[in-house]
């Protein structure tokens, strides 16, 4: 059964990328998003208080090609599951802001027009940039629970 899940595809849940052939890839890509979240405190390990709202976690899976279609990445991501928090409960409401795909062009536009160089940038985990006001709690990751923490949550 496991060699009829072909290497190199996108999973939608751990136990299909577990029974992939590439699983050593999206394994180490797993423990690289852990290790980044880790690496920047993004959590802590705490018992699980009374009463309180624990939010799931799940891992999403995303191959990068390059500009031949070969795969040059294989990405994990935790996220977490906030369909099961309450507005004003569990958190508040916030903004981000994000370019429109119109002014993207008007900039390219301009930066055309006077010749000027064009770069590009990527934030690794730029989200976790933010500072959270509200305490949320949120079931570990699938599959990495510190040996002796399997009850605790982040």
């Amino acid at each position: 059964m496991l060699a009829s899940i072909p290497a190199g595809v996108e999973h939608k849940s751990e136990a299909k990328a577990w029974g992939s052939p590439d699983w050593p890839h999206w394994e180490g890509a797993m423990a690289k998003e852990v290790s980044e979240l880790t690496a920047k405190h993004t959590w802590e390990l705490v018992d699980v208080p009374p009463g309180v709202n624990i939010i799931g976690s799940r891992w999403t899976y995303q191959l990068k090609p390059n500009a031949n279609g070969d795969i040059i990445r294989y990405k994990a991501r935790l996220v977490a599951q906030g369909f099961t928090q309450a507005a004003g409960v569990d958190y508040n409401p916030t903004f981000t802001p994000v370019a429109r795909f119109e002014s993207n062009q008007v900039v390219l536009a301009i930066a055309t027009y006077n010749d000027w160089e064009i770069h590009q940038i990527d934030v690794k985990n730029a989200y976790l940039n933010a500072e959270l006001t509200e305490t949320i709690y949120m079931k570990q990751p699938p599959s990495f629970s510190p040996p002796g923490s399997e009850g605790q949550v982040c």
